[in-house]
């Protein structure tokens, strides 16, 4: 398992999990997981370069699915969400509020698989 811990700027409805829950529900010693410097999680960590790299409504449908599990926890500061579906409704609901947005990652440290990344993003005026 690859958990994705994103810094990120409207959904229906949602379930929620807390912060706490969803670092116990993860716990890479709880859980089975991917080897760190592993084939399968480099496979991860370019999945999710890519789905980062392009974000718009169009990229939000077709890759949610490929890098949020089913019941994934989303945390953005802003919301709280848990499930794939309802954190691709909140980023293609996100994506058509903004005018760009820009995902570097700059670098993945040996976070246990967490990933850490940073979000810029324009608001229409």
């Amino acid at each position: 398992m690859l958990t994705f811990i994103v810094a990120y700027g409207a959904l229906a409805q949602e379930q929620t999990m807390t912060y706490r829950q969803a670092l116990e529900k993860t716990d890479p010693s709880r859980i089975e997981h991917l080897l760190s410097g592993s084939a399968a999680e480099q496979v991860a960590l370019d999945r999710f370069v890519d789905f980062v790299s392009e974000m718009s409504p169009t990229t939000m449908r077709q890759k949610v699915s490929q890098v949020y599990a089913t019941d994934a926890y989303f945390n953005d500061t802003l919301r709280e969400i848990t499930g794939a579906k309802a954190i691709e409704e909140y980023m293609v609901g996100s994506m058509e509020a903004t005018e760009s947005v820009q995902v570097v990652v700059d670098d993945i440290a040996g976070t246990g698989g967490r990933i850490l990344c940073a979000l810029d993003h324009g608001h229409p005026l």
